[in-house]
């Protein structure tokens, strides 16, 4: 995220910092050996599965989940990630399987928003 959202373009950037604010809010913290940014993509998924998971085990109550769920994807991920799938599908590579299958993960962020705002507004 830092890299799509920082104007220097570097690593490491604010989002880092507010995905480890956002990870001690919901009392979750990365793997000492995670080698990656803390706002790494992968950390932003890991962060659906586990409200999923949570949601689905503790039958929590689906509008106001879905509310902070849109909210995260909106602020947190939705930010930047279709630069980032742009940019992707600029990359020269020898398969089109990893430009795909960012493309792929953006459309599933998309349609996970647009459930989820669907939810909030059967209230």
């Amino acid at each position: 995220a830092s890299y799509y959202l920082d104007s220097d373009k570097m690593l490491h950037g604010k989002p880092v910092e507010q995905m480890r604010h956002f990870l001690e809010s919901q009392q979750l913290s990365l793997h000492s050996e995670f080698r990656e940014p803390d706002d790494h993509i992968s950390v932003y998924f890991m962060v659906m599965s586990l409200w999923i998971n949570n949601t689905n085990e503790q039958k929590l109550d689906m509008v106001s989940t879905s509310t902070e769920q849109v909210e995260f994807l909106d602020s947190a991920l939705l930010s930047w990630l279709p630069q980032f799938t742009e940019h992707c599908q600029k990359i020269g590579v020898k398969t089109d399987f990893y430009p795909a299958l960012i493309a792929l993960a953006e459309q599933f962020v998309l349609k996970d928003r647009e459930a989820l705002a669907d939810i909030m507004s059967e209230q």
